[in-house]
């Protein structure tokens, strides 16, 4: 049985010697080190944006695991991606009004309200109505009522499987530096597309008492179709919505660093 030729182990592409028309030349691998990315003034900026971008990447887990777990099985690269830019340009402007470092949780996070989770449809294409959260921090007790509630029909029209829809609504608090939430969900009974506009309709959340972080509040819908005596959610991302419609943000002030004791002088040696 012939001998297989094992293959000549290949030198690393950086500081190799190579030889052309008798001469010997060093080849160099084409890039940026790791030392001069960190310490070179030249990429201040890129080490900015990184962080930066390093900093939306973890907001944005933390949002979407709190609240876009309802939009499940929807694809969250596309979310993520799109969550995370935002997140990143609102970082940005915090930092170029402030001199000092500021913590992610004295972010304005107020600029999510009315941030729409599932980008193929916003949440008036499917239901309306006027919504003012009601919200108690001592009690952890949050209200949502929605008053001259009505079903978007004519828009459902298109999707002949849509003969249902319920209402979702999720309450979270995140602590963004310390990597905490806490969330509550609720939703409302399946309700015909062709149903006539209701009255109010309220949906009622509760969190650990108090509220200290920053609270975030989303309300969406979602279609389902009835198969005998099972009414099952539609797995169409075009008849599923989710807005974060309100965001209670306090920031915490930021205490000065306490300054260091000098260090004793030792006695050893003194008479």
């Amino acid at each position: 049985m012939p001998r297989k030729r094992r293959k000549p182990k290949r030198k690393p592409l950086n500081h190799r010697i190579i030889e052309i028309g008798g001469k010997k030349y060093m080849e160099i691998k084409p890039g940026v080190d790791g030392k001069t990315f960190r310490t070179n003034d030249a990429f201040k900026g890129s080490r900015r944006a990184s962080s930066e971008f390093a900093q939306a990447a973890i907001a944005s887990k933390l949002i979407r695991q709190s609240i876009a777990h309802l939009l499940d099985p929807m694809p969250q690269k596309n979310m993520h991606n799109k969550l995370s830019k935002k997140i990143a340009k609102m970082i940005r402007e915090e930092k170029d009004s402030s001199e000092k470092p500021i913590p992610l949780n004295n972010i304005s996070w107020k600029k999510l309200e009315g941030y729409e989770l599932n980008e193929e449809v916003s949440m008036h294409m499917l239901i309306g109505g006027a919504h003012t959260p009601q919200i108690d921090l001592s009690t952890g007790k949050i209200l949502i009522p929605i008053t001259n509630f009505f079903i978007n029909s004519r828009r459902l029209q298109t999707y002949k499987a849509a003969e249902y829809i319920r209402v979702l609504a999720v309450a979270a608090t995140i602590d963004f530096d310390n990597k905490k939430t806490t969330s509550d969900q609720t939703a409302s009974e399946y309700m015909l597309v062709h149903q006539p506009e209701i009255p109010e309709l309220t949906l009622t959340l509760s969190l650990p008492a108090p509220i200290i972080d920053s609270l975030f509040i989303a309300l969406g819908a979602v279609c389902a179709d009835k198969k005998g005596n099972t009414i099952t959610d539609l797995n169409n991302k075009r008849i599923k919505s989710l807005t974060i419609i309100r965001v209670h943000h306090q920031p915490i002030p930021l205490t000065p660093p306490t300054p260091k004791r000098p260090p004793r002088k030792s006695s050893k040696g003194r008479k």
